[in-house]
């Protein structure tokens, strides 16, 4: 008896094809010829997260997802990712200037304090005479 685990019914393939969750940004193929229409206008969509989406973004402006950060909502899981590597990467550079500038104004003030100090010891050795 030949068995294969890949092969799935016609009915099977396209009830597993048909799962969606709302705001995700992957696209979910439907096989067939199954569209799904908007109710707002005439266009059709292969699947219901891309019809979602277009609702969100064109008709409802729905902007569930909001940055933790700054606050800013996005219709569109995928936004607010892109939204968030950016504010982030901008926080960390804005924290890494902050920190380098604090060292380096640590050192030139250690810097300059020390050779006030040796222009002073070298002055008191060696005191000039008038």
């Amino acid at each position: 008896m030949d068995l294969n685990i890949n092969t799935l019914s016609s009915t099977e393939q396209q009830s597993n094809s048909q799962v969606s969750t709302a705001g995700d940004e992957e696209e979910v193929d439907v096989t067939g010829d199954d569209l799904y229409n908007c109710p707002y206008c005439s266009m059709q969509f292969s699947s219901k997260s891309s019809l979602l989406e277009h609702q969100n973004k064109q008709h409802l402006n729905k902007k569930p997802f909001k940055c933790e950060l700054c606050g800013k909502t996005f219709a569109v899981r995928r936004y607010l990712r892109e939204h968030e590597s950016k504010v982030n990467l901008k926080m960390n550079l804005s924290a890494l200037f902050k920190f380098l500038f604090t060292v380096w104004e640590f050192l030139f003030t250690k810097s300059f304090l020390l050779f006030n100090q040796k222009k002073d010891l070298i002055s008191s050795i060696n005191p000039k005479k008038s």
